[in-house]
């Protein structure tokens, strides 16, 4: 399960630090998806970047343009996804 507090720091990371953080959190979730015992943890992963993501836009974030088409990176990245 997602915390609150882990978006809401992403989110606070993202829109202070800007690109970087989201293209280091797109490199974790491809080397999550890329290991055996890790490739479950992705799609957590990948829900806590774009909500984190969609809140440093909606507070006010530089480029969120730039920031939204770096987060769906992970659009194209095979793992397992699973909806509840």
């Amino acid at each position: 399960m997602i915390s609150d507090i882990e978006v809401d720091q992403l989110a606070v990371d993202i829109k202070y630090k800007g690109i970087d953080t989201v293209d280091q959190a797109v490199a974790d979730i491809r080397a999550m998806a890329d290991s055996d015992d890790h490739s479950i943890f992705a799609h957590e992963e990948e829900d806590k970047l774009h909500s984190a993501t969609l809140s440093a836009i909606s507070s006010g974030a530089a480029d969120p343009a730039l920031l939204a088409a770096a987060a769906l990176q992970t659009a194209v990245i095979d793992f397992p996804r699973y909806f509840w």
